[in-house]
């Protein structure tokens, strides 16, 4: 793992488990309103094509 992906992982498992779910759905409904998204079935096309 790169040392970004480490240090970033180790702020994120100290932070309080409640912040990271919150601002995971923040996020989420804001790019869902910014049209900042994709459909399940474009995500499957993706997934396919790994």
């Amino acid at each position: 793992m790169s040392a970004i992906k480490e240090q970033s992982k180790r702020i994120m498992d100290n932070m309080p488990k409640d912040v990271i779910f919150d601002k995971m759905i923040k996020n989420g409904i804001r790019d869902s309103k910014a049209k900042n998204s994709v459909s399940n079935e474009e995500m499957r096309q993706k997934n396919q094509q790994w």
